[in-house]
């Protein structure tokens, strides 16, 4: 049987996005370990209503700023620092319940989400499931608003 984990997905006040309209949003989901990063990614994008049309990485280290676990989507202008997110699964991380990491969405508006793992569990799930979701966020708030 395979792992899955519960992760609490908020906008990370270090994000040029945070404000009072967002600060209250939670997302809470579960995914199974074998997903890759990219995936992970499109389910929180779906989940959040945002367009999957821009750049992501993931700090691993739960440091966006001079990050020494960094993983990118593979692009010819991007150099992945530890990796690309088409290629590594989350069982890559031994998640344990406490773990923290940073999720960059679009690298011009800069959506800095903070990723905290609730759980982790023995169950083998296809597909990611939303367990709950307060709050909203908006990708383009001058236009969608």
């Amino acid at each position: 049987m395979g792992r899955s984990v519960i992760f609490e997905v908020k906008v990370s006040k270090e994000s040029p996005q945070y404000s009072e309209k967002n600060k209250n949003f939670c997302l809470h989901i579960k995914v199974s370990e074998g997903t890759t990063l990219e995936k992970f990614q499109r389910a929180i994008n779906k989940s959040i209503n945002f367009y999957n049309d821009q750049l992501h990485s993931f700090y691993m280290d739960n440091n966006p700023h001079d990050s020494k676990e960094e993983y990118t989507i593979e692009n010819d202008e991007l150099n992945g620092v530890s990796g690309y997110t088409n290629r590594v699964k989350l069982s890559k991380f031994n998640f344990k319940i406490g773990s923290k990491f940073i999720y960059h969405f679009d690298f011009g508006d800069c959506w800095y989400f903070q990723i905290n793992v609730l759980d982790v569990i023995e169950e083998s799930i296809k597909k990611s499931v939303i367990l709950k979701k307060e709050g909203k966020v908006i990708q383009y708030p001058d236009y969608e608003s």
